[in-house]
């Protein structure tokens, strides 16, 4: 397998389709789902991403991997936006975060992180996505893989600091998600002791994952009301279950 992490900075981010450009609406419910998709290795995740997609506003997907058959399901949903902030290169194809969106944002961040996977060296990568909103706020959507197997959890943490520097400037409605890699109590304590600093809440959506049974896909959210979070256990085509949050602004 090869791998090159050296993305240029002006190359980290890939864009396509096209989302509505009018701004968000206050009476409008939106749903958020945030997916760890597994690199789309198994059997029919295309079909449940298809399926989510239809279902949302919003999709915020880690291991995203844009193969030939990603490339297809990006071309049947061109009505929607796409941003893609590739990680490295596994063999031909990228992979990294994405979000997927039926209203086109006014600005899109790729955050790199400073460390990357022991043996392999590849950086994790996050993305803020920025809305208009119909009475002149701004929804910041922030979709992160954290990295892993970081036994002191020191690049761990650095990662998570740089995205919430990029997010403190930000004091409207927020919504964090993503597959945040907790697979150890010093890990999560130190996202909580973050995020609530930031005036975020978790959404209380447990989703055990692998052998050590514990939940590192999170949502946080901020300044958005009606709040309903869900696990989407029915899906199985991925070592990750979705989660769902249905919000108002």
């Amino acid at each position: 397998m090869f791998f090159d992490y050296r993305v240029p900075e002006k190359a980290l981010l890939e864009e396509y389709g096209k989302g509505t450009q009018v701004p968000l609406r206050t009476s409008q419910t939106y749903v958020l789902t945030s997916w760890n998709v597994y690199k789309g290795g198994m059997e029919g995740m295309h079909t449940d991403l298809a399926q989510i997609i239809n279902e949302s506003d919003f999709v915020h997907v880690q291991e995203f991997f844009l193969d030939e058959a990603q490339k297809q399901q990006v071309a049947a949903f061109h009505n929607f936006r796409w941003d893609f902030a590739k990680s490295f290169q596994d063999n031909s194809d990228w992979t990294g975060v994405a979000l997927i969106s039926r209203w086109e944002p006014f600005d899109v961040v790729a955050v790199r992180s400073q460390d990357g996977q022991p043996f392999t060296n590849t950086p994790k990568m996050s993305l803020i996505s920025k809305f208009k909103i119909a009475d002149g706020r701004e929804l910041w959507l922030a979709n992160i893989h954290s990295l892993n197997f970081n036994l002191d959890h020191s690049a761990f943490k650095r990662q998570l600091d740089a995205l919430l520097r990029e997010l403190s400037v930000h004091n409207g409605p927020l919504i964090l998600s993503g597959d945040f890699n907790t697979w150890a109590w010093p890990r999560m304590e130190y996202l909580l002791t973050k995020t609530y600093a930031l005036g975020l809440e978790r959404a209380l959506l447990e989703s055990p994952v692998g052998f050590l049974g514990t939940t590192m896909d999170h949502i946080f959210y901020r300044g958005v009301g009606n709040v309903k979070g869900s696990v989407m256990d029915a899906i199985q085509t991925s070592d990750h279950l979705p989660l769902r949050l249905e919000f108002t602004l």
